[in-house]
């Protein structure tokens, strides 16, 4: 379930430990937790398409005065494919990508 640790369905922020994975843990992970995300529409009911399978992450309110030379880094994954399943399903275009967008002083997005 969606709340219980191990999870099964998740979009959240996470250890190895609070995951239940069957091929095994994420790793060269940098750092102690990392945002992961697997049947992301059961939501906290663990139904089917209880919720948007297109979830967002958002950090704000960053304080960037007198920095300059701002980088991203993202490392993005996917679990190797276990016996087929998922590897051959037809999920449409709007499950089947990654964006990453951003915001500097209230302007427009980038």
């Amino acid at each position: 379930m969606w709340w219980t640790t191990p999870a099964t369905a998740y979009f959240r922020r996470a250890a190895n430990a609070d995951l239940a994975l069957q091929a095994g843990p994420y790793t060269n992970v940098q750092g102690t937790k990392f945002w992961a995300g697997e049947d992301i529409d059961l939501g906290t009911s663990c139904t089917a398409a209880a919720q948007s399978a297109n979830q967002q992450v958002t950090w704000s309110g960053i304080n960037i005065a007198g920095r300059s030379n701002i980088s991203f880094k993202g490392l993005f994954a996917a679990q190797g494919n276990i016996g087929g399943t998922w590897e051959t399903l037809a999920f449409g275009t709007s499950q089947d990508f990654s964006m990453v967008e951003y915001r500097i002083d209230g302007g427009g997005l980038d």
